[in-house]
């Protein structure tokens, strides 16, 4: 899985990521306890 790690204030923080499609980035953020498949099915309709 791709991730972008940057260390905040002493500690790892780790952001998982997808690329999907061309033309500007969209950043689609879940709720917890939820996971980056919540967008599976808009996918297909943003990209």
């Amino acid at each position: 899985m791709p991730y972008i790690t940057n260390n905040k204030q002493g500690k790892e923080v780790k952001i998982f990521y997808q690329d999907h499609g061309e033309g500007q980035p969209v950043v689609l953020i879940h709720g917890w306890p939820l996971s980056h498949s919540s967008w599976e099915m808009q996918m297909p309709v943003i990209v």
